[in-house]
């Protein structure tokens, strides 16, 4: 397995050792997610019914865990091509300052994102999650600086 996915598998006892305990996990990309939806039914938790788990970057695997990931959309080609464009004008013209760039993301909302149905803390669980419009667009920030 790949070493971030067996980092998030290892990483779930400690969220959840968290008080009040966390009632979703936001991953930083869907090899993450995964490893703590692995994580999570280890310990006994069962996702959507007992904690939520968002990823991000809708790999194609997304849609077929069970149950279905929520994930963020990025424009990868879009970003990486983007990034190069940046980095050629910043090593024609060196004094150019970085460059911001705000590309469009997209929500893909399916069940692992649905709000529990049971909660699962000692003490008080914190606000519930909210849901999201499925296919709702956001932006994410990007900041360029070519070494």
């Amino acid at each position: 397995p790949p070493p971030l996915l067996e980092a998030a598998v290892g990483a779930v006892p400690g969220i959840l050792a968290a008080r009040p305990r966390p009632t979703a996990l936001v991953c930083l990309n869907d090899t993450a997610a995964l490893g703590a939806l692995q994580g999570l039914a280890a310990a006994g938790l069962r996702v959507p019914d007992d904690i939520c788990l968002v990823g991000y970057d809708d790999l194609r695997f997304a849609e077929r865990l069970d149950p279905p990931l929520t994930t963020v959309a990025q424009p990868t080609y879009e970003l990486g091509q983007t990034a190069a464009r940046l980095l050629v004008e910043r090593i024609k013209e060196s004094s150019r300052p970085p460059s911001r760039v705000v590309l469009r993301t997209v929500l893909h909302e399916r069940d692992s994102s649905r709000r529990p149905r049971t909660v699962i803390s000692s003490g008080s669980p914190g606000p519930p999650p909210t849901s999201a419009t499925p296919g709702r667009t956001g932006s994410a920030e990007s900041s360029t600086t070519p070494a």
